[in-house]
């Protein structure tokens, strides 16, 4: 897995928009990660949502994980 979540890191550095990332274990539940990614704005996150590459590699750790990925896109007030 985390083989996976750094290719998909390596792939997502280069795209425009991007300013950083995380991986965040959770306290409470060793089984679950989240995944933080900064962006100047949700329109550069869009090209990134639907590129083959992300959606390639998300796939195979999907195909991995107990609970299926959720996705939530936000904002800071």
């Amino acid at each position: 897995m985390i083989e996976l979540l750094n290719k998909l890191r390596s792939e997502l550095i280069s795209q425009l928009g991007y300013i950083s990332g995380e991986l965040l274990p959770s306290l409470e539940d060793k089984s679950t990660i989240f995944a933080l990614s900064t962006w100047l704005s949700a329109l550069d996150w869009k090209p990134w949502e639907d590129n083959p590459g992300r959606l390639e590699i998300e796939a195979k750790i999907e195909s991995l994980l107990t609970k299926p990925a959720r996705l939530t896109i936000a904002t800071v007030f």
